[in-house]
């Protein structure tokens, strides 16, 4: 939400140059891509699921 889609194409064009993405664009009308996460964002997904299990685990209330 709140994210245009210039922008969002902006985003998944950076995350296919980094190698976290792989886009297939079918010919059909109208046009159709899909994404799909390589093993490099396989493995940085996983990685990202470990820091927010951690921070939740270890977040606390900043005034106690």
């Amino acid at each position: 939400p709140g994210l245009s889609d210039k922008v969002l194409g902006e985003r998944l064009r950076k995350l296919e140059r980094y190698g976290v993405l792989e886009r297939e664009a079918f010919a059909e009308v109208p046009p159709r891509v899909e994404y799909t996460l390589t093993d490099q964002g396989r493995e940085l997904a996983e990685l990202v699921r470990k820091v927010a299990a951690f921070a939740d685990r270890w977040a606390h209330d900043p005034g106690s």
